[in-house]
């Protein structure tokens, strides 16, 4: 068993190497960061307005740097504008504001379709029940890297972006009830292949390289009993969490951060242990006066 636990740590461990000497070639920002991008986050996401002066900071270079390095572009049609690059951008940096070395190191390629989609026009294998839906937003699994990680690409619906930071378009700063965030509902998608596999256990947090507490470790087992129970209340119509968390540990990753992220004072109240496992998760406090990095 030990050796099995030596294997999971190195491996994670490579991946992170990795990862972060890809993030080291990066683009970084020369310029100031543009007064009309400002107001974008200011006039769409809560999370951005909820920061302190310094923390604004951060997180603009954040958004700054992710529309350097990552390709946005739109498709079938669509022409992609530097409004949705920034709530793209936003997307990708509310999940991991608290690491300040955070790169998307599996992520190639992000593609804006006009419309929602279906999954047989990606030639991506999806569960039949899910083949007469259309699809707002997905990642589609290109190759695996020889390093052990997957590659792969992000596909949104432009209608998709209208609606992630709706929260506050009646310019008060209330959290977003409806848990349909696509933008960070794909990114968890994206996070949770990072270690080679997609089964709802973002290893390369739950084993992170990148916390600030190096002997913290979330425990993988309590993790999955917890997200089995929220699953059971789900299907048995207990829950306030969407029902699409109930399809699989996969989506319930993805519902339920999306949830933290857009409502986190409800998930405390409504799911206290779900939403301290999250905390844990990405080391931040949502449900307080202030957000406080762990």
């Amino acid at each position: 068993m030990g050796k099995i636990i030596l294997f999971f740590i190195l491996l994670i461990g490579g991946i992170w190497l990795i990862i972060r000497v890809w993030g080291n070639k990066l683009k970084t920002p020369k310029k100031k960061f543009p007064e009309q991008w400002r107001n974008i986050l200011c006039n769409n996401v809560v999370f951005y307005n909820r920061l302190t002066k310094e923390q604004k900071g951060h997180f603009e270079y954040k958004v700054h740097k992710f529309i350097l390095n990552y390709d946005i572009i739109g498709s079938k049609g669509y022409k992609s504008t530097i409004e949705d690059k920034i709530l793209i951008a936003a997307g990708g940096v509310v999940p991991v504001f608290s690491f300040p070395d955070w790169e998307w190191g599996n992520l190639e390629q992000i593609l804006i379709y006009p419309r929602s989609f279906f999954g047989q026009e990606q030639k991506f294998r999806v569960p039949e029940p899910f083949y007469p839906a259309p699809f707002a937003g997905m990642v589609v699994p290109l190759k695996m890297h020889s390093k052990g990680y997957l590659l792969v690409k992000m596909i949104l619906a432009h209608t998709a972006l209208q609606i992630s930071f709706s929260n506050i378009k009646n310019k008060s700063n209330n959290y977003n009830k409806n848990q349909r965030n696509t933008i960070i509902h794909e990114f968890m998608h994206v996070l949770d292949m990072m270690d080679g596999n997609s089964d709802g256990i973002p290893m390369i947090l739950i084993s992170n390289p990148y916390r600030k507490d190096k002997m913290f470790s979330i425990n993988r087992v309590l993790w999955l009993e917890i997200v089995k129970r929220k699953m059971i209340e789900i299907h048995n119509g207990k829950s306030d969490i969407d029902s699409y968390g109930g399809t699989n540990p996969v989506e319930f990753f993805a519902v339920s951060s999306v949830y933290f992220f857009e409502d986190p004072f409800r998930m405390k109240d409504k799911h206290p242990k779900l939403y301290n496992f999250l905390s844990a998760i990405f080391e931040i406090d949502l449900a307080s006066d202030t957000i406080k990095t762990l």
